[in-house]
């Protein structure tokens, strides 16, 4: 507040400035309001110059955002949208990817859904505690190809562990979509091209062949699957949907006395990280022993190629979707699912989801067989506020390639580690990522033990959230086509 002397001051100064002022006069030529105005454009070209870094940051890092709330990435936008609506209404990291996962499995039917299954981790930063491994893998029965599904008893077990919303509110938002549509993607596209040649279901093929880019698809028939889950008991999915849908080739005992688990955990270092891992039944066990037998002075590629040549060669290759997320109390969750091939078995059935074909891709003869699914946490060893990554993989081996380049030191951004090429060993064929070409100089390391060739078929997509004290970024694969969202 001014006194009586300062306005009488100001009130000289404005009848001076009013007596020199002609047309030609900038409005302002008040010393106070001049002082003012160049506090103004200094404030708003300071402001400028921080957005303009701040985009910089997220078009070179990924998404970023300083002061967070939470994170979302997945194969989808649309997805990874409603899983940062849920945390918004008040749900927690678990609710979210509850969400996503029902959503996936209607935008992504070729990779996952209420046909698959998978793991998850669920970790809180603040107690420095591993809470729970979800284990819902498929189980076996009498069918050589074909699993008892595990998926939705895993999202339900997660929720009554660690959910804060009402399941119905995490499932509607995918009956919605499924209602509604969604738009077509490539990955989807390019799938059923490949396969469609060896399709023998007429039923899947018709529902597929006439798919355009962008165009928008519905699924009325899962709607009103999603609407019987979110509405009903759990159990009754098994007990009358999975029953009428398997019965004749999967016995019924089987499907109704399928139970989700909390499984185990896998912990190890690694260049000075605590790598937290699923650990019997999924390829943690794979991962963490690997992991151990890098040689750090080669590229990240070559590491990966020595270290699992003479353990991995021939594996069959299994698609899978990855979601991870991060909430405001740090309490973090990632999940790997998936129906094995790309389509699974093929079998589309009448309530609008794929069924697996996982008994198909696995030598394992056990009720529940190993899987190379992969979720993953690596945390700065240490460090409470350190570098804290969730990322996962539907193939162990592409989980080992991405956290050799991602922890090596000096640290590269998250998205050039994710993007760079991936490879399969087919001795005595080293199968590349197409599109994610090797440099030239692991290319005459590599060949030296192998025919390099091209790969264009399926590699799975691996996304990741890094947070860095307060920090936090996150990267959706382009090999998923996805989308990370940091709110």
């Amino acid at each position: 507040m001014h006194d009586g002397s300062d306005q009488s001051t100001s009130n000289a100064h404005e009848d001076i400035d009013n007596q020199n002022r002609n047309e030609f006069t900038p409005l302002y030529t008040n010393v106070f309001d001049t002082g003012t105005l160049r506090l103004i454009i200094g404030f708003f070209f300071g402001f400028s110059v921080t957005v303009t870094i701040a985009l910089g940051i997220q078009m070179y890092y990924g998404n970023t955002q300083v002061v967070v709330h939470g994170s979302v990435v997945s194969d989808n936008g649309q997805c990874s949208e409603i899983g940062a609506a849920i945390m918004k209404q008040g749900g927690n990291a678990v609710d979210a990817i509850i969400a996503v996962a029902f959503c996936m499995g209607i935008v992504n039917p070729h990779i996952t859904g209420l046909g698959s299954g998978g793991l998850m981790l669920i970790y809180d930063q603040r107690q420095r505690k591993l809470l729970n491994v979800i284990d819902f893998r498929v189980t076996r029965s009498n069918h050589t190809v074909v699993g008892v599904p595990g998926f939705v008893a895993g999202l339900h077990l997660a929720h009554k562990l660690h959910g804060l919303l009402p399941w119905k509110q995490l499932v509607l938002p995918a009956e919605f979509v499924a209602r509604t549509g969604f738009r077509v993607s490539s990955n989807l596209i390019n799938s059923f091209s490949s396969l469609v040649k060896n399709m023998t279901n007429q039923h899947l093929k018709e529902h597929f062949s006439s798919l355009l880019l962008n165009q928008v698809m519905t699924n009325p028939d899962l709607a009103d699957t999603l609407l019987h889950i979110a509405t009903t008991d759990v159990a009754e999915f098994y007990n009358t949907i999975l029953v009428d849908e398997l019965r004749g080739f999967l016995d019924i005992e089987d499907i109704v006395n399928y139970k989700a688990f909390k499984s185990i955990g896998m912990k190890s270092s690694f260049l000075h990280y605590d790598i937290i891992v699923p650990g019997h039944g999924s390829g943690g066990s794979f991962l963490v022993n690997n992991l151990n037998l890098i040689n750090n002075s080669l590229s990240p590629l070559v590491s990966a190629v020595e270290g699992f040549k003479t353990v991995a060669d021939g594996w069959q290759s299994s698609v899978a979707s990855h979601i991870a997320t991060m909430d405001i109390a740090d309490l973090y969750v990632t999940m790997v699912s998936g129906l094995g091939f790309e389509f699974g078995s093929q079998i589309l059935t009448k309530s609008g989801f794929i069924l697996n074909n996982m008994l198909e891709i696995t030598k394992d003869e056990t009720q529940r067989p190993t899987v190379l699914l992969t979720p993953a946490i690596a945390l700065q060893s240490n460090k409470v506020c350190g570098r804290r990554l969730l990322l996962g993989a539907g193939d162990v081996r592409d989980a080992v390639q991405a956290l050799i380049s991602l922890l090596r030191e000096p640290f590269v951004n998250i998205i050039e580690s994710i993007e760079s090429p991936r490879v399969r060993i087919i001795t005595p064929k080293l199968a590349v990522d197409e599109y994610h070409k090797i440099s030239k100089k692991d290319n005459e390391i590599l060949s030296k033990d192998f025919i390099i060739i091209n790969q264009t078929t399926y590699f799975p997509s691996i996304n990741v959230i890094e947070k860095i004290n307060d920090t936090m970024t996150a990267y959706a694969d382009s090999r998923g086509s996805g989308y990370a969202v940091v709110f």
